[in-house]
């Protein structure tokens, strides 16, 4: 993507439901861990409906963050102005359901979840 390695985990503890949608929230970061982290969070629905296009079933309790949306989360943090190499802060990108580009999810990535 940009030549760095990032680390990402899901925080599927902290579902919530916004604006009567659940979310499932997740944070990455620079693999050092020094700097600032990126903070996102997707709905379930838009997920299913997006892997249904691709002739794909995800479960209700995924266990892993798809790494398309992670990359999608990073390349559009990164366009408005993550600051990624600041220590200590938090970079809150919110709901991805609008923000990632989801036609360029292909049915190859769709079946890697891990």
């Amino acid at each position: 993507m940009d030549g760095r390695t990032y680390r990402y985990r899901g925080v599927f503890c902290e579902r919530d439901r916004i604006e009567g949608r659940e979310v499932n929230k997740f944070r990455a970061h620079l693999d050092d861990s020094h700097g600032s982290v990126l903070r996102a969070e997707f709905s379930y629905e838009r997920l299913k409906r997006e892997y249904a296009r691709m002739g794909q079933h995800v479960s209700r309790w995924i266990d892993s963050v798809p790494p398309y949306v992670v990359r999608g989360a990073i390349l559009a943090a990164r366009a408005r102005g993550w600051a990624l190499e600041q220590p200590g802060s938090e970079f809150d990108l919110g709901c991805l359901d609008d923000v990632i580009d989801w036609s360029g999810l292909t049915p190859q990535q769709a079946s890697r979840r891990s």
